[in-house]
């Protein structure tokens, strides 16, 4: 078995939508690489207008500065929070001007909080359009809702450069006025764009591109600049976050301080359109903190303000994710009391896996190089492709290896491999229908076993039965690589609740770490590797790199790589 269809297009704007192949736009592929050099670029002219270079900020970096506060933390995380419900209850507010009935409080924070994670989605796509389908299961249009959220943006910013664009003036040492022209520069150029329409202007010529102008009412921007103070008001609540933190990490810095180099830096990291403004926001912070406290402090706050306010935003969508559970899901097909073998061949599940076996999609290039990077089979090897699916792990393999034998117990999975096998004309690979808990082949008869996808559609006894099974098959000395998704990462957390993403029920029980290496051991097995591993989302993968080791949210991935010792 392998994922459910919908999660190839979790990544939004890599992805065609319904139906389509899944095929990556070749136009694109070079744009996550540029934005990355420009990141790089970005925060090294940033660190040398501070005198420094990343290295020599790195070197003088010393952890044990750090002395924890708790209450001082606390306090942060609380803020965080509110930081949070003040911008939702304002773009309800914004939703009133362009047409739509205001949201409750509640509901707008679990539907901002949610859609935000599109953040680390290069290009603020997935962003606007999961609050788009968000805003369409609560019954409002998406539209007015995108809208209204692109507005609040603009907003924002405002907000923002308010606070953060006096920055350029405050630490300028001439006359002041070349800081003074560029932060009243930075203030009056968005306030510009939507108190003389331009927000709208914009709106309009992108909806009636694809056909949906007739949908948004016109808006006053003069009088939705009412609400900048409301957004200013949130930048001195972050201000608060980040001077508690700072407090917090025993790096104490002036509140004041604290909120405009936050707003600033924010800004700085917005406007350069890069994956939740990465690299640039801490960048920004180091060259504002310097010469306040130091290089080496101020990469330790500019990092860790990075890793708690993900930490505390991811937590709390997973909240609202849970508020949200099951919004706007009718329609959603009936779950069978067990899901086995006659769902996979009567269901829609396998009824059109050709957008699964494009080699060339993001998904599919990401899942065969990972499972790959866990293990790859020797060019002599044997090799059992358990729960085989649509068979792409078994196309990728075959080229490398001296057999590949897929197993599925779907007939309708057999067959469309067997299908697809005669076009490829790869004449080492086959497929067979079989059950992975007694598949009736010879023991000891396979060098390398791999199950990338089938244990979360397992049940626990299966499980078991799955793993002495594929211990029995594997000659002593051979291995098996086990891929699995996590079910504490955020977007597992979205689908489990019908939340933007549509539940896979197929996924009966999701293995812990420790639960799939015990399985494994028990078995026999003797485990070699074992670590998680990151997701295929452009941008949600840095932050899933750097912070999945404490943020249980950003575990994608259950990878392990056992071994059938020699002896057995």
């Amino acid at each position: 078995m392998t994922p459910n269809p919908g999660e190839e297009r979790a990544a939004g704007a890599d992805s065609q939508q319904g139906g389509g192949t899944g095929r990556a736009s070749p136009r694109r592929w070079w744009l996550l690489p540029l934005k990355l050099a420009l990141a790089a670029a970005i925060t090294w002219l940033i660190l040398r207008g501070a005198g420094l270079t990343l290295a020599e900020a790195w070197a003088e970096v010393d952890w044990s500065v750090v002395r924890l506060n708790v209450p001082f933390l606390v306090l942060s995380a609380a803020l965080l929070l509110v930081a949070f419900v003040i911008p939702a209850a304002l773009w309800s507010r914004v939703l009133a001007a362009f047409g739509e009935t205001p949201v409750p409080v509640l509901q707008a924070t679990a539907m901002l909080l949610v859609a935000n994670l599109g953040r680390y989605v290069p290009g603020k796509v997935v962003q606007v359009a999961g609050l788009a389908v968000l805003a369409r299961r609560a019954g409002m249009s998406g539209v007015r809702a995108t809208g209204a959220a692109i507005v609040a943006q603009i907003l924002n910013l405002i907000g923002a450069a308010i606070l953060g664009g006096w920055v350029a003036y405050q630490m300028n040492d001439s006359t002041g006025v070349t800081g003074l022209a560029v932060g009243l520069g930075v203030v009056l150029a968005p306030v510009a764009f939507l108190y003389f329409g331009g927000a709208e202007v914009l709106l309009r010529w992108t909806l009636k591109r694809v056909g949906h102008s007739g949908e948004l009412p016109r808006a006053a921007g003069r009088r939705l600049l009412l609400l900048v103070p409301g957004y200013i008001l949130n930048w001195i609540v972050y201000g608060g976050v980040f001077a508690s933190l700072a407090a917090g990490l025993g790096l104490p810095i002036p509140f004041l301080f604290a909120t405009t180099a936050f707003a600033a830096a924010y800004f700085a990291g917005y406007i350069s359109f890069l994956p939740a403004g990465i690299g640039v926001r801490e960048g920004s912070l180091i060259f504002l903190l310097t010469p306040l406290v130091g290089p080496g402090p101020g990469v330790v706050l500019a990092a860790l303000q990075r890793v708690w306010v993900t930490a505390v935003e991811l937590a709390a969508a997973a909240a609202g994710a849970w508020l949200l559970r099951g919004s706007g899901s009718a329609g959603e097909e009936p779950v069978p009391e067990r899901i086995g073998k006659s769902y996979y061949d009567q269901s829609a599940y396998f009824a059109d896996g050709t957008h699964m076996q494009d080699f060339d999609s993001r998904f599919q290039r990401y899942r065969v190089g990972k499972v790959l990077e866990l293990h790859t089979p020797g060019p002599a090897n044997r090799v059992l492709d358990l729960g085989c699916g649509w068979g792409t792990i078994s196309f990728a393999l075959g080229p490398g290896v001296r057999e590949v034998v897929g197993l599925d117990f779907s007939e309708r999975a057999v067959a469309g491999c067997s299908a697809r096998l005669g076009r490829l004309r790869l004449d080492n690979v086959s497929f067979v229908c079989a059950d992975a808990r007694a598949t009736r082949l010879p023991p000891a008869s396979f060098d390398s076993i791999v199950a990338a996808d089938l244990f979360e559609h397992l049940y626990p006894e299966d499980s078991e039965a799955v793993a002495r099974e594929a211990f029995r098959v594997l000659r002593p000395g051979g291995r098996i690589a086990v891929w699995t998704p996590c079910r504490t990462h955020i977007l597992e957390v979205l689908k489990n609740n019908n939340v933007v993403l549509k539940r896979d029920v197929s996924h009966v029980d999701y293995k812990s770490m420790p639960r799939m290496k015990q399985l494994l051991g028990d078995a026999g097995f003797e485990i070699e590797r074992a670590y998680f591993a990151e997701s295929h989302v452009p941008g949600l993968v840095v932050a899933e790199r750097l912070l999945q080791r404490w943020v249980p949210l950003l575990r994608r991935r259950i990878a392990v790589l056992a071994v059938k010792p020699e002896a057995a």
